[in-house]
């Protein structure tokens, strides 16, 4: 099997030096937006694909780094000069096909073969004489013109596409810019059909056109020298292919359809080694979401790997498989338990990336807090929860363990669980370990969030739900109608208490966990 063990970044758009790892199977990029997940998939199409890089063009300087854009202009050297860089490594599944690829020609080497392709986007030595560095720094500009583009294998030798001994498709959902990788009907085409069936059409294809041109001259004459002529580069086979199903164009179906089939094609034929996917659940409804889920999950002949917006293919796609993306550079879930990934895998329904991406996260047990939370923290420190980043998350019936385990793997900044403590002592008061707090009732007469508030506005609650016909009973036991009726109508308390925040009392417990996050 080949695949992609890891790819090293330096310089190009938002990337410094970066490295990322990948699974010998399946991958999933997330991170927030404008962090860098599409750049990866970019960066892996610059080097396989030999493009972008192969002309001169002057809007290339807007992909450098800008610290290192700002390192040049400042210093004004041939050394500060902005450089881009990017290293493919590669695993062959044999020797022989490896040799034109293995070697040192990479940074760090260590004197240890490694196998891949390495790109390099710098300044070409040989203009050196001739060129007015201070000129271009002053205006701000990266001497682009005088740049050259270089792709040379492990072993030090120039790259050929036509020497990769494995076949690469790019699925890309997003609407995005630029044809890294080449049309996908055209990557179908070459990995389906022979060369020798590629060359017997092509000919046939010129012969029809010939004849076409021929059989109709007459008709597409303008003058005596000067004819209506069909335009070569148009009329290449190559340009004009496309991908039906029962005779209707995958580009007619709808972009959701569309995504299914291009996948079904690539994954059900195992045409191709490594698969890359932009943003897969784009167009796609949640039913047919779970469609292609099924279908990559059945799959296991080629390394895929996707970014993602969605907690659903996070989850079904196994959270080992995670890559996240954050400012510090990417970290995997690989360590997780396996016990834990197949939890968040059956509880699909749980918005797992947004406690993956989150920069601060309370954990709450359900609704009530949820609603809440945002009114209870605005009150005590003056700011949106969105202005503090926080992001509040509803951990429904999973343990705040899982998540413990997860924000460890990830180094998260703070993580804090408000829960009950269920009238267990053992349970009661705070338990601060390193950025994962949790916060219970100090006291069983607090034992869950409706007691809590009653026990320091009981005045108020009484006075607020004396009319009510509750009987001042809850699982059997008395208790205060003002209590029971809050118990026995969770939701429509919390919605009460968030519009009378201002006038309500909040338990100390809850106190010191939003003053703690806020640390």
């Amino acid at each position: 099997m080949y695949y992609i063990k890891k790819i090293r970044i330096r310089g190009y758009k938002g990337f410094k030096d970066t490295t990322i790892v990948f699974n010998k199977g399946k991958n999933i990029i997330v991170g927030i937006n404008e962090i860098g997940k599409s750049t990866i998939l970019e960066s892996i199409g610059i080097v396989l694909s030999k493009v972008i890089y192969n002309k001169v063009d002057n809007s290339l300087e807007r992909y450098f780094h800008n610290a290192n854009k700002k390192y040049f202009f400042d210093n004004k050297t041939l050394d500060s000069l902005p450089e881009i860089i990017i290293e493919l490594f590669l695993e062959f599944e044999n020797e022989i096909s490896s040799l034109k690829f293995s070697g040192i020609n990479y940074t760090d080497h260590q004197n240890e073969e490694q196998c891949g392709i390495k790109f390099e986007y710098k300044f070409d030595k040989d203009f050196s004489s001739i060129i007015n560095l201070n000129e271009y720094a002053d205006k701000r500009l990266v001497p682009i013109e005088y740049y050259r583009a270089e792709w040379q294998t492990f072993s030090n030798i120039s790259y050929k596409t036509q020497s990769l001994p494995f076949k690469y498709l790019f699925i890309d959902n997003s609407n995005n810019r630029n044809d890294i990788f080449g049309n996908y009907a055209k990557s179908i085409y070459l990995s389906k059909i022979d060369e020798t069936t590629q060359l017997e059409l092509a000919g046939s294809f010129n012969l029809a056109l010939g004849a076409f041109k021929e059989a109709h001259k007459d008709k597409l004459n303008i003058d005596d020298t000067r004819l209506i002529g069909l335009d070569s580069n148009k009329t290449h086979l190559m340009r004009l292919l496309d991908i039906y199903e029962s005779d209707i164009s995958i580009q007619d179906m709808g972009k959701g359809k569309e995504n299914l089939v291009k996948t079904e094609i690539a994954l059900n034929n195992s045409m191709f080694d490594i698969i890359l996917m932009e943003e897969p659940e784009n167009h796609l409804s949640y039913t047919n979401t779970r469609k292609l889920l099924e279908l990559i999950n059945s799959f296991s002949n080629a390394q895929i790997i996707i970014t993602s917006h969605s907690s659903v293919i996070a989850s079904r796609l196994d959270l080992k498989n995670i890559i996240w993306l954050n400012n510090d550079g990417s970290h995997s879930l690989n360590n997780l338990t396996e016990d834990t990934a197949e939890y968040f895998n059956r509880l699909d329904n749980l918005d797992i990336l947004r406690f993956i991406l989150a920069e601060k996260c309370i954990l709450v047990e359900g609704a009530v807090e949820y609603i809440l939370l945002p009114q209870i923290i605005y009150k005590l420190t003056g700011s949106k929860i969105s202005e503090l980043g926080i992001d509040i998350i509803s951990m429904g019936s999973i343990s705040h363990e899982r998540y413990r385990e997860i924000a460890s793997i990830l180094n998260k900044r703070k993580i804090v669980t408000i829960t009950d403590n269920d009238k267990k002592p053992s349970l009661t008061g705070s338990n601060i370990e390193d950025n994962f707090a949790i916060f219970r009732g100090t006291t069983i007469d607090d034992w869950t969030l409706e007691a809590a508030f009653y026990n320091c506005n009981n005045s108020y609650f009484d006075e607020q739900y004396e009319d009510r016909k509750t009987e001042a009973k809850y699982n059997g036991e008395e208790c205060p109608k003002a209590l029971a009726h809050m118990l026995k109508n969770k939701t429509e308390n919390a919605i009460f208490m968030a519009t009378n925040i201002e006038n309500i009392e909040i338990p100390n417990y809850i106190q010191e966990a939003i003053k703690w996050i806020n640390e």
